[in-house]
């Protein structure tokens, strides 16, 4: 009798015969950097490569980058690129600063995506560059429907770009219903960073 499921190697080759895909996730909702994080630990159960490149979150440290350090570090990769989030909070950065680490994010993504050397690529955040004019839309959506590229890419951000959403082969809006920062509730570890 036939497994049902299809074995690691089959599923790898099956992946790779079919051209890469762009996945939108957008809103205003929470969840967005979560449901890519699903997907990342989906592939990770099929022994693929994974990076995620963080293009606005600061330094500080993350609950996706201690799990991945600790049990995800043979197949998952992380950089956080930016430099914080941009106008809000305690934000005290001139607009040029987070321009430069956007233009050197883009860079970086752009390297890795050519270089064929993960199955998949989350740009997290990257959607939001251009609503901060940090880059431009353009710009972007050549970035991630660039026509060298080997790898599926998971693209995240607040607002939609309607250009993406017509290249994208699978878009999500993510709605927020309710929100505790709306009443004055502060982020959570383990539940928001």
């Amino acid at each position: 009798m036939q497994s049902r499921f299809m074995t690691k190697k089959a599923v790898r080759n099956y992946t790779h015969q079919d051209k890469p895909i762009t996945i939108y996730y957008y809103g205003d909702g929470k969840g967005k950097t979560t449901a890519a994080l699903g997907l990342v630990l989906r592939a990770v159960g099929y022994d693929m490569k994974v990076l995620i490149l963080q293009a606005i979150k600061g330094s500080w440290p993350s609950g996706e980058q201690a799990s991945i350090a600790r049990y995800l570090a043979k197949n998952v990769k992380i950089k956080t690129l930016g430099r914080g989030f941009i106008g809000i909070a305690h934000d005290k950065l001139p607009l040029y600063a987070h321009r430069k680490a956007a233009c050197n994010a883009m860079k970086t993504a752009r390297r890795e995506i050519e270089s064929g050397k993960w199955d998949i690529i989350v740009l997290d955040e990257f959607a939001d560059l251009p609503t901060h004019k940090l880059v431009t839309i353009r710009n972007l959506v050549s970035l991630v429907t660039g026509a060298r590229r080997k790898t599926d890419i998971i693209i995240t951000g607040h607002r939609p770009i309607k250009l993406l959403i017509s290249r994208a082969q699978l878009v999500s809006e993510i709605k927020k219903v309710k929100h505790p920062f709306d009443k004055g509730i502060i982020a959570r570890r383990g539940l928001d960073f």
